[in-house]
């Protein structure tokens, strides 16, 4: 929203007096804002955190479903790298990100037909009802019936090839080729998956100077909840991918 006193613009929004608070009040809030970050950073220092079952289930929900997407890739000669906030969190973090609802990837739309075909053929095969791949979103859906939602997605972003120097995201978002090619690999504990040859500066050029504190998007608090008073749900579809995965061919 834009303050607009004089009404210079007629189809920005007008932010009233009211709206704003005082500089006590400013200083005030972020005073609070400091001291429970002090809080955090102490958490963080002193105190080694286990994740609670749903986070490690989700967790490992996401490495599976990304290892399946990566099969499908490898056998059949496509070329992949995670992308987005998946990557940023690879990079930053040494992991996927658990209570993220997406899992970015990126393909060359010059393969977009072949992984499209590969997807579907591989899904098929795999007999999992709960598995779906769109063609229109470009993206692989893990659906769960008993709480109505999808668990968790692989979503496909296919990225033109401008005059062999440059790629473009479909944001029109543009890097040089070389932060991206050849493939590298990043190993995420047991995992190992497909990055840019230059991640950080694949990430700066796409996401801004400071990508690395870029926010990730998280998970709808309602479905977690749903998920925490049946975290069988989680188990049985990570077996079922496990299943299939030990069972690439």
């Amino acid at each position: 929203m834009i303050f607009d006193r004089f009404g210079n613009n007629e189809n920005e929004e007008i932010i009233s007096d009211e709206e704003f608070i005082s500089r006590k009040e400013f200083k005030k809030l972020k005073r609070l804002i400091n001291a429970h970050q002090y809080h955090i950073d102490n958490v963080h220092m002193f105190y080694n955190l286990e994740p609670t079952p749903i986070l490690r289930d989700m967790l490992n929900l996401s490495y599976e479903l990304l290892s399946f997407f990566d099969n499908v890739c490898r056998k059949h000669g496509i070329i992949y790298w995670i992308d987005d906030d998946t990557l940023l969190n690879a990079v930053r973090n040494g992991q996927l990100m658990a209570f993220s609802e997406e899992i970015s990837v990126a393909v060359m739309k010059s393969d977009l037909d072949k992984i499209n075909d590969a997807i579907q053929l591989e899904i098929g095969q795999t007999g999992m009802s709960d598995l779906e791949y769109d063609l229109n979103a470009l993206e692989i859906s893990l659906m769960c019936s008993q709480i109505g939602a999808q668990l968790l997605c692989v979503a496909i972003s296919a990225y033109d090839d401008i005059d062999g120097n440059v790629v473009k995201s479909p944001q029109n978002r543009k890097t040089e080729r070389n932060n991206v090619f050849p493939i590298n690999e990043i190993q995420l504990g047991d995992y190992s998956f497909s990055i840019p040859s230059h991640p950080n500066d694949y990430l700066k050029q796409m996401n801004g100077e400071n990508y690395i504190r870029k926010i990730s998007k998280l998970h709808d608090s309602s479905k977690l909840n749903r998920l925490k008073m049946n975290e069988d749900i989680l188990k049985r579809h990570i077996r079922i991918l496990e299943k299939a995965n030990e069972n690439f061919e």
